[in-house]
């Protein structure tokens, strides 16, 4: 198994760029070329991630897929996921070197595990409109397989258990199927549906905290991904934002929504209004849910279209197979290259 060489390149220009010493750049790229034969190593264990909140709107729900699920439990809702154990230490007699790596594959799983959780908080918000964010819950870790602290997936949802009871009720309504449709149909690894995802999700966040300009900028914001995704799988090029309605497949109402969200973004989000600013919720607040609608299609219409060009697996067999063939856009997504 090898690394590409842009992912040890650019890993090795980063550490050049952020002043680390001659020795630790001579490791570095020995170092990385390890990864995927140690990582093969932990295949065989992986890390129950699971993150509680207190469940105020009192829903009821119990969804489950085999990697990933969201359930209520008295007064909270359990989110969870299953994800690759990468807790390797002591890489290299050079400790600057290896924490280096060692840090980088933390947040590399960091970046599997909380995708799965996000397809699951994304999914109640479409579905109920009600948002959960997993960045302030409590979060608990097992670790389980061979010469773990858990020898199963079962063990370890027993030893969370023990501070974290489980419902036993399910939700078999309507909304619930949805929960489970959306699950399903999001695959947050994925670059581009994951930052469509967040649009949405602040834009909600946004609205119900009454800044409605902001918020129907991150709605735009949505339409940026879904045009750059567009652009990533298709090759088609910059489109406006009627033909990137067409694209994805929505009715012609749906690209007059964007159209005025664009509109709007440029009057009241990305420069200082020049009037009427004080009535924004007055104005557009009756038409709020028509963007809110007109936004889930164009991010069901990116989910579906990367399933489609699907380059990010979200249920590998291996994950240290996932992470060689990932590696150049986990470096783009966890690490800090790309920060100004």
């Amino acid at each position: 198994m090898n690394l590409s060489n842009r992912f040890v390149s650019d890993f090795a220009a980063w550490a050049k760029d952020a002043g680390y010493p001659i020795r630790v750049l001579r490791r570095l790229p020995g170092l990385l070329r390890q990864l995927p034969e140690r990582l093969s190593a932990l295949d065989a264990q992986q890390t129950l991630f699971v993150r509680s909140l207190p469940n105020e709107c009192s829903l009821r729900l119990r969804v489950e897929t085999p990697t990933s699920g969201v359930y209520t439990s008295r007064d909270c809702i359990v989110f969870w996921a299953v994800g690759p154990s990468w807790n390797l230490r002591h890489m290299s007699s050079d400790e600057d070197a290896s924490r280096i790596v060692e840090d980088f594959l933390f947040l590399a799983a960091q970046h599997a595990l909380r995708s799965r959780i996000l397809s699951s908080t994304a999914a109640v918000a479409l579905a109920f409109d009600q948002l959960f964010d997993f960045r302030h819950a409590n979060v608990q870790r097992v670790v389980f397989g061979p010469d773990s602290f858990a020898s199963s997936l079962d063990e370890a949802f027993a030893h969370v258990h023990e501070s974290l009871p489980p419902d036993g009720r399910s939700g078999t309504g309507r909304k619930s199927k949805s929960v489970r449709i959306w699950m399903r149909r999001l695959n947050a690894m994925d670059p581009y549906v994951q930052r469509g995802i967040f649009q949405y999700w602040r834009a909600r966040s946004l609205w119900q905290s009454d800044f409605g300009e902001e918020a129907v900028t991150a709605l735009d914001g949505l339409s940026s991904v879904a045009s750059e995704a567009l652009n990533r799988w298709t090759d088609l090029g910059a489109v406006p934002r009627e033909q990137l309605a067409h694209e994805f497949h929505m009715n012609a109402s749906d690209g007059r929504v964007l159209v005025s969200l664009y509109d709007l973004r440029c009057a009241f989000g990305a420069h200082p209004a020049a009037s009427k600013w004080w009535d924004f919720g007055e104005m557009y607040g009756d038409s709020i849910e028509s963007y809110f609608d007109t936004a889930t299609r164009l991010l069901g219409g990116v989910s579906d279209l990367e399933a489609q060009h699907r380059s990010v697996d979200p249920s590998p067999a291996k994950w240290s197979e996932w992470f060689e063939h990932n590696a150049c856009m986990l470096l783009d997504s966890v690490w800090f290259a790309r920060l100004p």
